[in-house]
């Protein structure tokens, strides 16, 4: 049986089963403070200044460009600004509540915000260097 097949069999059960009005299968988890350990924000801390350090003055971070195909990945440029990396790091800073223009990190990702934008194409790619999509889509989030 195709997995999809059975993807959809598996949801119907489900939509039936709470559509019969009966009980979860378990309790739900009581909710946890998400705050992290001090010791897990001293880490969080020294990687976003980690990276502060290391932001190119483009607003980018440096990574390899290449291309995927079949099982091999082809590096045709290594450490130069990256579209994908850039995005991944100024996530980094959105995911620790960081935002543009405002605080002590604000800076640095309005700068990385400035060269993804930088480096959309009239299509609206988000791409240098000839990157893909799989760093459209880092940058589009």
């Amino acid at each position: 049986m195709p997995f999809q097949t059975r993807v959809s069999i598996a949801l119907a059960l489900i939509a039936t089963a709470f559509a019969a009005g009966s009980e979860p299968l378990a309790a739900p988890l009581a909710p946890q403070d998400p705050s992290p350990s001090p010791a897990a924000q001293q880490a969080l801390d020294r990687g976003i200044r980690w990276l502060v350090e290391h932001q190119n003055p483009d607003g980018s971070w440096y990574g390899e460009c290449g291309f995927k195909l079949n099982q091999d990945y082809t590096v045709q440029e290594a450490d130069v600004p990256h579209v994908g990396v850039t995005a991944l790091c100024g996530m980094a800073f959105l995911a620790g509540g960081h935002l543009p223009d405002r605080g002590p990190y604000g800076e640095a990702l309005t700068r990385a915000i400035a060269f993804l934008i930088a480096h959309q194409n009239d299509q609206g790619f988000i791409t240098f260097r000839q990157s893909r999509m799989y760093d459209h889509a880092f940058a589009t989030l």
